[in-house]
């Protein structure tokens, strides 16, 4: 490990690293990451992925690093709720379908959108799944957060969608704040109807 991948593990680890330090540092450090293929624990990207401080996209969880597709990562453990626990590049958690073994070709996963995310009109009524976070603007990380929906809080839908390049379905709400949520990925949902 270099010098610099091994200062920016030191300051994860005691967590003296900002979000805005975190952020710049994570292509160098996956660049970096001298993970061997035969490894039983090698994994490695088939997208971009985020590192999460949590095994959750709730407001409560910090974006760590982004991994460029192709980068190797060190699995820690068989995780759960289709996250994975991983030690290198990165100590964090990520989204266990976006990795493949090590070696493997990277493809883009083939999905269908969930019916949850279908005939998204205004004043349409969806329930969270699980904390999720009410950003300014439909990206990740966005800042500053709007809000939080807590997981079983319903919101109101304005009709307008975003799809990013990663798949990602963003919802914009008006209540019970006004701002995007991630209505989920790759067929995918953090919604369900409202009863």
């Amino acid at each position: 490990m270099n010098t610099q991948a091994a200062l920016m593990a030191l300051l994860l680890s005691s967590g003296f690293a900002t979000a805005a330090f975190a952020e710049t540092v994570p292509q160098s450090v996956a660049a970096t990451a001298a993970i061997s293929a035969t490894d039983p624990n090698c994994r490695q990207t088939n997208r971009t992925i985020d590192v999460l401080s949590e095994a959750s996209v709730s407001a409560a969880s910090e974006t760590l690093a982004t991994l460029v597709p192709e980068t190797r990562v060190r699995i820690t453990g068989a995780g759960s709720n289709g996250w994975v626990p991983i030690s290198e590049p990165v100590q964090g958690f990520v989204i266990a379908r976006h990795l493949t073994a090590c070696g493997e070709i990277a493809t883009r996963p083939v999905f269908t959108q969930h019916p949850t995310l279908t005939n998204l009109t205004a004043g349409m009524c969806r329930r969270a799944n699980l904390d999720l976070a009410v950003r300014p603007r439909p990206a990740v990380g966005a800042e500053p957060r709007v809000g939080g929906l807590d997981q079983g809080m319903k919101a109101t839908l304005t009709g307008q969608t975003v799809m990013d390049s990663e798949n990602r379905l963003w919802l914009q709400i008006s209540v019970p704040f006004a701002g995007w949520i991630s209505g989920g990925q790759e067929g995918g949902t953090n919604l369900s109807f409202c009863s």
